[in-house]
């Protein structure tokens, strides 16, 4: 099984959002407290979601044994990802409507990580948020001429929740940094080439290189075309398929047509390899195209 699960890509959501949450400080006046807290409560909400599905697809295995796939899912998709995707997202939805305590907690023992919780804290920026919302909620009412006293919020105890929100980011993604460490994009790439290539002719070493700027490069291309000369109809499919992404003048130069497979003559794991292949390259469309890998 291939998995799509890149540190990195982790880094990238959780830089952003806490940069997000970050900004709102900055911004946030006594006028606009509510809606700062609100809006850095779920970016936060959303770090958590998002790296749970990431994960989960990743690792669908993680899941607990007992949550079964629905019958409605394996009628509506396709594809296996497409299930474990839906499957992902409806289990996901279980554990979101927890309290956010809870929720932090259902991370952890997914992720297998050890972050320290305040949980006093946590509590107090829970209620704080169900507090404003239900305010809210109840100021719609049709009794508008009622009074409704609200305690007012602290502008300065607000900041040292969004404050908290961000650093509790900045440890979970220190911790899934040193947990999975070796999941980068160079491992990715080796690990989608190896499962696509059985072949010692196509060994990645032996075909690629990386420039000075961490992007992929072919070694030789004569070397290349030496060595894809031995190699089966479904390999030089699935190498045609890699390197239009690489460069769309290449398959020209080392292929031709006749070498190609008809799809009905793949058996069932080179067809369930393509699948993957193209799942893949829906996720990295990239990878392969001067983009940076380590």
């Amino acid at each position: 099984m291939i998995r799509f699960f890149v540190c990195k890509d982790i880094d990238t959501l959780i830089n952003g959002k806490t940069k997000d949450i970050t900004q709102t400080i900055s911004d946030m006046n006594e006028n606009s407290i509510k809606s700062s807290f609100l809006y850095s409560y779920s970016t936060f909400e959303s770090i958590i979601t998002e790296i749970l599905r990431y994960y989960l697809i990743a690792f669908p295995e993680k899941m607990d044994k007992n949550f079964s796939i629905e019958k409605q899912e394996l009628l509506s998709f396709s594809s296996t990802h497409d299930i474990i995707l839906h499957s992902v997202n409806r289990y996901i939805r279980k554990y979101s409507c927890e309290t956010l305590l809870e929720y932090l907690f259902f991370f952890r023992d997914i992720l297998s990580i050890d972050i320290t919780i305040d949980e006093k804290l946590t509590k107090i920026i829970s209620k704080t948020r169900n507090t404003i919302t239900h305010d809210d909620a109840n100021s719609e009412l049709l009794f508008m001429h009622l009074q409704q006293k609200t305690k007012p919020l602290n502008y300065h105890d607000i900041v040292a929740y969004m404050t908290y929100l961000i650093n509790l980011s900045a440890k979970i993604q220190l911790k899934i940094n040193s947990k999975y460490k070796k999941y980068t994009y160079e491992h990715l790439l080796r690990n989608i080439w190896s499962f696509s290539f059985s072949s010692p002719l196509l060994d990645f070493d032996k075909i690629w290189n990386f420039d000075n700027a961490g992007t992929l490069l072919i070694k030789d291309l004569k070397q290349v075309k030496r060595n894809i000369s031995g190699i089966s109809q479904s390999e030089h499919l699935f190498l045609a398929i890699f390197l239009q992404q690489y460069n769309n003048s290449l398959n020209d130069h080392l292929h031709s047509f006749s070498v190609l497979p008809a799809l009905v003559s793949l058996d069932t794991n080179n067809k369930n390899k393509l699948i993957d292949i193209i799942t893949f390259f829906e996720y990295y469309p990239l990878i392969f195209s001067r983009m940076k890998i380590k």
